[in-house]
Parts: C-alpha cells; structure tokens; sequence
C-alpha cells in the first residue's frame, strides 16, 4: 500500500468517528489528531508511524477527551495545514469533522487556498450545527469531499463510505487542457481526484 500522512482536525464530541479512522490505519500511514473547541491541542507535535502501539495510544487519547464550548476553527486548521511533513510523494488527508457551527467563512477558505498545497481536504459535518455551505466548498478545494451525517444512528455507516472511499484513490491531479484561444469556465473547480468505486451487497435473507 501507499503511504499516507494524515491529519484529524476535529471537535471533542465527534469521538466515535476519530476512533473508527484511527483503526483503519496501515502501519506505514503516519497520522496526527488536533482536537478543537475555544482552543486547540494535538496529539504530537509532529505526524506519528500508525504502529499498533500507537493507534491504541491514540485511541486512549480519543477516549479520554471531554467537550468543552467554542468552535474556534482558524488555529486548528492553520496548524493541522502546517504540520504535514513536505514529502511529495506521500498522499496528505485532512479530515475535519466537527458537530458546531462554522464561522470565519471567509478567512477559513483564505487559509485554505493559500495553505493546503497539494493535501487532500475531506470535511464531516454532525448533526444540525456546521455550516453545510462552507463544508461543501472546502471540501472542493481541497480536491476532497463532504459528508453530512443528521443521525448519529448512521456515522458508522457514513464513515465506513468515505473511508472505503478515501483509501482508494484511482487518479490524481487531474486537470483539463483546453485548445489555446478555447474559453471556458470549470465547474468544479479545482478538479477532484478520482476514486475507485466499491460496492458492497448484502447477503439475502433465506427462505
């Protein structure tokens, strides 16, 4: 498998998700989680090898998290942006789940076109809260995609789809050359990548 670096930018309350993605890490993936209300704090300076000692360290770390108030985003993202190592030929993941508002839309999208590079920004929004728009969009940025989860009855199901998703990268940094002197405007913009498509049946039930 190829390696990732992959960042965990999240509200404390969105747990159950953070823990499901740290299990599904390969050993060769490095990984990092920064966790966000009125401040933020991270779980190593810099992204650790996702060796099973450490997904279980991780997973520790997840569990003992309480929620506070605040959803101040701009720190986390900013740091969780900067904190990929700037290896080229390593796949980088942002995930940002989050179950409160969104605010600072303007400066957030900002950062992100001016930050993200060549890193991949995946967004997950819980409940009623986050801001379906801002989401969305970031999550075209960044070349990713956005899931929005109404019941927490389905972050098992909605999590395993993006994960089977992300884990699965079919071609990457598509990009369209028109004919010179040809004008069009691109929608979206930038191009996402592609995935493979997997598809899960399940058994039927016998007579």
């Amino acid at each position: 498998r190829s390696r990732r670096q992959r960042q965990m930018c999240i509200r404390d309350r969105s747990k159950i998700g953070l823990e499901m993605a740290i299990k599904r890490l390969n050993p060769n993936d490095k990984f990092n989680i920064v966790l966000f209300n009125d401040r933020y704090s991270s779980y190593a300076r810099t992204p650790v090898l996702a060796t099973a000692k450490e997904k279980d360290k991780a997973v520790r770390y997840v569990r003992r998290l309480s929620a506070e108030n605040g959803t101040d985003m701009y720190p986390a993202l900013s740091f969780s942006l900067n904190n990929f190592r700037s290896n080229k030929s390593v796949l980088k993941q942002l995930i940002f789940l989050t179950d409160g508002a969104v605010t600072q839309e303007t400066e957030l999208f900002s950062l992100i076109n001016s930050k993200l590079k060549t890193s991949r920004l995946f967004t997950i929004g819980i409940g009623s809260a986050p801001n379906s728009f801002f989401m969305t969009r970031a999550a075209e940025i960044g070349r990713g995609s956005h899931i929005h989860i109404g019941d927490m009855s389905e972050i098992s199901v909605r999590m395993e789809e993006l994960f089977n998703k992300i884990e699965n990268p079919a071609i990457t940094d598509l990009e369209l050359i028109l004919p010179k002197g040809f004008k069009a405007e691109v929608y979206p913009n930038p191009l996402p990548d592609l995935y493979v498509c997997l598809l899960y049946t399940s058994p039927s039930p016998r007579d």
